[in-house]
């Protein structure tokens, strides 16, 4: 499971309620729409893949340790570099146990997604 904090302002939440009002993104969809996801579901649980992160003892040590929040939000971090790391699996390297290799990029795409958290 991934979590995103959202922003909870009060023009964004008027936003939302408006949508909402509107009827927008209420429309379910089809079957056919989610088949690439149940697809990649079951190949998933078929294969399962774990992820090497080979510079996770740099990635803790560059962390700030100033609040004790950073124990909570340390794990997040690690998931969503393996989470990024897995949807780039097919052109990423892999260990000698077969684990995808995560790089540096998959860092900075996650760096990048939450610094503003």
């Amino acid at each position: 499971m991934l979590t995103y904090n959202i922003e909870e302002g009060s023009e964004q939440i008027r936003a939302v309620l408006l949508a909402q009002a509107s009827g927008a993104g209420t429309t379910e969809p089809t079957p056919e729409e989610l088949e690439p996801f149940h697809d990649k579901y079951r190949e998933m649980r078929e294969n399962p893949c774990e992820v090497s992160i080979p510079f996770l003892s740099e990635i803790a040590e560059a962390l700030p340790a100033s609040h004790p929040r950073i124990l909570r939000d340390f794990p997040k971090v690690i998931t969503l570099v393996k989470t990024v790391a897995l949807l780039h699996a097919d052109s990423r390297e892999r260990d000698e146990s077969g684990a995808v290799v995560a790089t540096v990029e998959d860092y900075e795409q996650v760096r990048q997604l939450v610094e503003d958290t």
